[in-house]
């Protein structure tokens, strides 16, 4: 998932400010954010150890349709299929199968386009607790360059992997700190344009690489 991939299925912008603010465990803050963001007052046994339960999300979009649910997708047929089922897939898939760039003929909104840049950036990416990477220079051929041996992963150590048990009372904007200011100072750190494509050739630096 990159943040193309958000701009055009999502119609979000990509360059605004991290999706941070205050978390708590308790049950009156649960109560008071689901009214506000489903309009529906959470019953006993729609919740448990402060989250809510999925069953009920589904259930307030089937009986109160909204804008929030436009981008809802009804079809489960593919979220049912084993991670086996789709690497096999890609397994078997030759050179000429795959598209690298997916959005090539696909327009957004005008508000929109003016960010576009900004989809390639590498620069860290936050919702709350969860902190990612966003390793714009490991799909190249997403953005129309060439794709160049890869570089050693970013480590963003302890932060990735967050284990949320117990009380979560925290304003996250505090918290990831220093993640903010590196995409405040970073975020305009994007793959600039290289050679174009000119072959597919198994070149010995690539299989290097990938042993």
């Amino acid at each position: 998932m990159t943040l193309e991939d958000v701009t055009h299925i999502l119609d979000l912008l990509v360059s605004g400010e991290p999706v941070l603010g205050r978390t708590d465990s308790s049950h009156q803050f649960l109560v008071e954010n689901c009214i506000a963001c489903f309009s529906q007052e959470l019953g006993p046994q729609d919740h448990v150890l402060g989250k809510v339960n999925l069953a009920w999300v589904r259930w307030c979009r089937d009986t109160k349709p909204c804008d929030m649910w436009s981008h809802w997708c009804q079809h489960t047929r593919y979220t049912q299929k084993s991670t086996a089922h789709f690497r096999r897939g890609l397994n078997d898939m030759e050179v000429d199968d795959f598209i690298w760039r997916l959005y090539m003929r696909v327009g957004v909104l005008e508000y929109l386009a003016v960010n576009m840049f900004m989809c390639s950036t590498k620069s860290p990416l936050m919702s709350f607790e969860c902190i990612k990477w966003h390793l714009t220079d490991r799909i190249r051929r997403q953005f129309g360059l060439q794709q160049l041996p890869l570089n050693p992963t970013f480590e963003i150590g302890c932060d990735h992997c967050r284990r949320l048990t117990g009380p979560q009372n925290h304003d996250w904007r505090d918290r990831n700190i220093q993640w903010v200011n590196l995409w405040i100072s970073g975020r305009y750190n994007t793959l600039q344009l290289g050679d174009e494509i000119v072959d597919l050739h198994h070149l010995p630096v690539y299989y290097d690489c990938y042993t």
